[in-house]
């Protein structure tokens, strides 16, 4: 939660099962702490992705829900994106997000910071390491799981590898204050089709990014 661009204070949820429950009730707990109500919640902001089927479904669902219920706007931020908050670099030097994606592959992108903003070099893709350090062709600071699972590929990496929820707040409310009638879609952004949906032959023929 922040207040403005400050944080307030930000908290990690990690349910052995089910993701919906716990997410509310820490909301509830979050704001009680804080002496405050949902009603008072100005903006909701969640990750579009890539990375967990469900997790990304019940957070969207979930703020979406809050948003239409209040009246206030929701706004979505891409998990590679919030990930390349985490590294302090100098201007013009790349950030590399890598997600383990399983299947020996990975979600990635690339960013840099230019006058105090990320800018997108790269759009985020799924491929292998091996095959995505090819496509970046140019050093790179590595940030996410996928330094974990790959560290042979990807040696030039940061310090912290987690999805901070004070960083999306921050993405979001930065787009607010840009123009509050222009936010990023809270949908979701998966990159490629589910196992259910390749099981099942219900994968989508359009690109997944198309018009987001």
């Amino acid at each position: 939660m922040t207040e403005g661009d400050e944080l307030v204070e930000e908290r990690a949820v990690n349910p052995v099962r089910g993701h919906g429950g716990p997410l509310l009730g820490e909301l509830a707990s979050l704001l009680s702490a804080h002496g405050l109500t949902v009603q008072q919640v100005d903006l909701f902001a969640g990750v579009t992705g890539p990375g967990s089927f469900t997790g990304v479904r019940v957070g969207l669902s979930t703020i979406n829900a809050l948003s239409w219920t209040l009246g206030k706007p929701a706004c979505g931020i891409g998990s590679l994106r919030a990930l390349a908050m985490n590294v302090a670099a100098e201007d013009g030097e790349v950030i590399s997000p890598v997600v383990d994606a399983r299947k020996r592959e990975v979600y990635a992108a690339a960013f840099r910071w230019v006058d105090g903003e990320l800018e997108e070099v790269i759009p985020a893709m799924v491929l292998s390491a091996s095959d995505w350090v090819a496509r970046l062709g140019q050093p790179a600071v590595f940030v996410g799981s996928g330094v974990a699972e790959y560290p042979e590929i990807f040696e030039t990496a940061a310090d912290d590898h987690v999805i901070h929820a004070a960083c999306v707040a921050r993405l979001a409310y930065r787009a607010w204050v840009a123009d509050p009638g222009a936010l990023p879609p809270a949908r979701p952004r998966y990159v490629r089709p589910s196992e259910a949906e390749v099981k099942f032959g219900l994968a989508p023929a359009h690109d997944p990014l198309a018009g987001v």
